[in-house]
């Protein structure tokens, strides 16, 4: 259980009660209460759930790659620029 307290960019003053409860060991439900915007009681936020996504593959996962191989051939240099006439 979490209290909040904000401000708005107005200037008006925030607060409520976040309940976060454990689903399972991926999700958590998340809910807003006892919601209050400048002094006024506003509905409960809805019910919020939020659940871990694996990680995606890694380069450091993957199986190493073979080490690249040093080209064989000289590289050609660029012809001359030539002065128009």
């Amino acid at each position: 259980v979490i209290k909040a307290h904000g401000v708005l960019r107005d200037g008006g003053s925030t607060s409520a009660t976040q309940v976060i409860e454990p689903v399972n060991k991926d999700s958590v439900k998340i809910r807003s209460l006892d919601r209050i915007v400048d002094g006024e009681v506003v509905d409960d936020g809805g019910e919020v759930l939020m659940v871990r996504q694996p990680p995606k593959p890694s380069e450091s996962a993957a199986p190493a790659a073979a080490p690249a191989t040093p080209a064989t051939t000289p590289a050609t240099p660029a012809p001359a620029a030539t002065a128009p006439k």
